[in-house]
């Protein structure tokens, strides 16, 4: 018998084709891109028993520095590298967008 490698739950939560709940390995860039993802949409202090996760304004409009919050995702995920991309918008229709790409930090050899 093996012991099959540890997964979570994937988020947002879905059913698969087959009627299970998806799930993504722990620990791979999957799991890291939807911590950090839960980490930007979670306003600071809204979880009581964690009051430090989550963000300052999950609107990223006021006081909002890319590196500041490259920082923040990355003390709550510190399994992550993450890379905050503001310069996207589309004038045509009056939005920015926020790109935030995250990924799983490489183990260090040793």
């Amino acid at each position: 018998m093996t012991v099959a490698d540890p997964v979570h739950l994937a988020f947002p939560l879905r059913l698969s084709a087959g009627g299970v709940f998806d799930t993504v390995p722990q620990g791979g860039d999957d799991e890291i891109r939807q911590n950090v993802h839960t980490i930007a949409r979670t306003p600071l202090g809204q979880r009581s028993g964690r009051p430090e996760f989550g963000v300052p304004d999950v609107t990223f409009t006021t006081g909002f520095v890319p590196s500041q919050l490259e920082a923040l995702l990355e003390q709550q995920e510190p399994e992550a590298i993450v890379e905050v991309d503001d310069t996207m918008s589309d004038p045509l229709q009056g939005l920015d967008w926020l790109h935030v790409r995250a990924g799983a930090r490489e183990a260090p050899d040793g």
